[in-house]
């Protein structure tokens, strides 16, 4: 049985962190990675390591084919990491596989950030919108990269905590279908917590597409650019070394 090593580093007495040694580990096996191996399908190998080196997406030793969501905070300070698996043909979410969190596998105490939120230094000056899932923030990078795709974790997901990182900063919420009223409720009360950031109202996009049967009930901003994506030819996977190189081009901040 996989055992992970218990950290000691902490951002404050109550709460952990997780230990970059066990982050690095999760750099591998991505041919094994069903979120990974679905992004490579659907996008083309190279585009879709450039969104697993971005995000810093790991795979699960543990739980077989399952993707590693890491949540890292501005100062790169590993959070948690969201456990979650996928059909590599669709893409889709196992509905029967619930969420595990990498934070209870260690037994830490854990304050959650936006999953992310570690790339705001690297693009300071580009709008930030917000999503309900790890996954649409991922592929929303790709079909939008003008913008920076930041992830709640869930449509309550949006606790003002999360926020403070965002100080300065234009942000828009964009919800998945049928949560535009409580995004937008949750908008106008952050708005009123955190006067320095300016949010653009709340998209209503996909409440729109579902009106006009472009999207299916529950379906967010990314379904709706996968439908209209054409699948592009599948070109030939990278060996291990070429995955251990992407993250040597950039290191994490000390």
């Amino acid at each position: 049985t996989y055992k992970y090593y218990k950290p000691h580093s902490k951002i404050s007495a109550e709460i952990d962190v997780i230990d970059t040694g066990i982050f690095a580990e999760s750099h591998c096996n991505y041919d094994l990675n069903n979120f990974v191996i679905f992004l490579k399908k659907k996008l083309h190998t190279s585009n879709a390591m450039e969104l697993v080196r971005n995000f810093y997406l790991g795979t699960s030793k543990k739980y077989s084919g399952h993707v590693i969501y890491w949540q890292i905070d501005e100062k790169f300070q590993i959070r948690t990491g969201k456990i979650m698996s996928y059909n590599p043909e669709t893409g889709k979410r196992n509905q029967s596989d619930y969420p595990r969190w990498m934070h209870k596998e260690l037994g830490n105490n854990m304050k959650q950030c936006l999953f992310g939120l570690h790339l705001i230094n690297k693009y300071p000056d580009k709008d930030i919108h917000i999503v309900e899932s790890e996954k649409t923030a991922v592929l929303m990078s790709y079909f939008n990269p003008s913008v920076m795709w930041l992830a709640s974790g869930g449509s309550n997901g949006l606790q003002s905590y999360k926020f403070e990182a965002l100080k300065g900063r234009n942000v828009c919420l964009f919800p998945d279908q049928g949560k535009y009223e409580l995004w937008n409720t949750k908008m106008n009360q952050l708005q009123i917590e955190h006067p320095s950031i300016k949010f653009s109202p709340t998209s209503i996009e996909c409440d729109s597409w579902f009106k006009n049967n472009e999207i299916e009930k529950g379906d967010d901003i990314a379904d709706c650019f996968l439908k209209s994506h054409r699948i592009i030819k599948h070109d030939k996977d990278w060996e291990q070394g070429e995955y251990d190189q992407i993250f040597k081009m950039e290191k994490p901040p000390n």
